[in-house]
């Protein structure tokens, strides 16, 4: 059985959410919205937050509309999954059981994130409302595929308030106004 999720346990992973696939990747103001919401929620509740970008010299910086916070640490890379050996350094070093995925795309980077993840012991919750692709299907087929191999999909919402486990959490307002 695994642990719970909470503040000391985890880490988010902003994947990839970059200029040149403003336009090109389905619902992406969505994907904007719930990342921006997961970003300030790490902020708040003192969460590790990592933010990647692939080969950003040809695909662009982070969108410049995503609230990255002042504690982010951002890797470049031009391996499709996060693992790259910088960055299992910087995970080890923070030592979670549970990492966090939401960005794009859903069936690249994300996918191949989430299953070198899942080799490495991690536990990994996809945020599904918080990730996509170029083509929905391709998205779906990610979804599909990663619960076949254990990877957990859960909600924004679910998420957070998981963390926060009761109301009576000191940063339960703050986290509420959030989601609302």
């Amino acid at each position: 059985m695994r642990k719970k999720i909470n503040q000391s346990n985890s880490v988010f992973i902003m994947v990839d959410i970059q200029e040149k696939f403003r336009h090109a990747i389905f619902q992406i103001d969505n994907v904007i919205q719930k990342a921006n919401t997961l970003n300030k929620a790490a902020e708040i509740l003192n969460i590790p937050l990592v933010v990647t970008k692939q080969y950003p010299k040809g695909l662009g910086d982070t969108m410049v509309d995503i609230y990255v916070p002042k504690h982010a640490v951002e890797f470049e890379k031009t391996r499709f999954s996060i693992f790259t050996p910088e960055f299992i350094d910087h995970i080890k070093a923070l030592g979670p059981d549970h990492i966090v995925l939401y960005g794009i795309e859903a069936h690249v980077c994300m996918a191949q994130s989430a299953l070198d993840g899942k080799a490495l012991g991690y536990n990994v919750l996809f945020v599904n409302d918080a990730i996509s692709s170029r083509k929905q299907t391709d998205k779906e087929i990610a979804v599909h595929r990663l619960v076949h191999h254990n990877v957990e999909m859960i909600s924004m919402e679910m998420l957070l308030f998981e963390i926060l486990e009761d109301a009576k959490h000191p940063q339960f307002k703050e986290i509420s106004a959030l989601v609302k």
